[in-house]
């Protein structure tokens, strides 16, 4: 069982460490916040609403931010092309990679 408690910390963790984490995780790094938080508990699941990936780790939702509720998020093992591309997404000033679809930073 996860604790939630310490996943809101270690998300703290990485804002505090990592300059500019949040505009990093929000438009175009979302999909590596989740593999940062999958490392950590091999059972999260990465969700996506065709925008943003939050992760679902035991009954929570996550992003850069903290706890967030899904929106249209669905799992994302439900698309598999999206899911292989998602690997190769890039932050937008990370340079060469796949353009990402995450923007939540925009709205």
């Amino acid at each position: 069982m996860t604790d939630h408690h310490h996943v809101v910390h270690v998300l703290a963790e990485i804002r505090a460490s990592v300059p500019d984490a949040v505009l990093l995780f929000t438009e175009g790094g979302c999909f590596r916040l989740h593999l940062i938080l999958r490392a950590i508990w091999p059972e999260a699941e990465p969700w996506y609403d065709g925008d943003h990936v939050i992760t679902k780790i035991g009954n929570h939702w996550y992003d850069i931010t903290g706890e967030v509720l899904p929106q249209r998020h669905l799992p994302l093992t439900r698309e598999p092309a999206i899911l292989r591309d998602a690997f190769s997404w890039a932050p937008q000033a990370a340079g060469p990679g796949l353009a990402s679809p995450c923007t939540k930073g925009e709205q």
